[in-house]
């Protein structure tokens, strides 16, 4: 079922160098502008690192905000794969106490197997303030 669940991959690449760190994220589609903050805060205070950035979405994002995306991999030189969910692969599961988004978890270690044997999942709702020294993501 979670193997299944990706209709649509969309990769923004910048140089494609090797990657220091990935890090996933699951979201709607109306939430597109917050994990872009987060993205960008991350960056921001990870200027050594390259990291790559996998975002698991709903739906298909409108073209402003994809336009954005685009944006921060050419500033930044990163890459960002946006994964387009088809939810029909979860409707059977219980959304009473979680979104449906929140099942997209289980979606990720599938999509990521043969790009990476670790990644960091963040929920989208936060924000990176200060990286506190060493090669370390904060």
């Amino acid at each position: 079922m979670f193997e299944n669940a990706v209709k649509n991959k969309i990769n923004l690449s910048g140089n494609n160098k090797k990657s220091d760190f990935h890090i996933a994220f699951g979201i709607s589609k109306t939430f597109t502008y917050p994990v872009g903050v987060l993205i960008t805060s991350i960056l921001e205070n990870n200027k050594d690192m390259k990291i790559n950035f996998h975002i698991f979405v709903d739906d298909k994002i409108e073209d402003k905000e994809l336009n954005r995306f685009k944006e921060l991999v050419e500033f930044y030189d990163t890459d960002i794969i946006i994964y387009e969910i088809d939810n029909s692969e979860f409707l059977n599961l219980d959304d009473r106490e979680f979104t449906i988004a929140a099942y997209y978890r289980f979606a990720i270690p599938y999509q990521l197997k043969d790009i990476t044997d670790k990644y960091l999942y963040i929920d989208a709702d936060m924000i990176l303030i200060k990286n506190g020294g060493g090669k370390e993501l904060c």
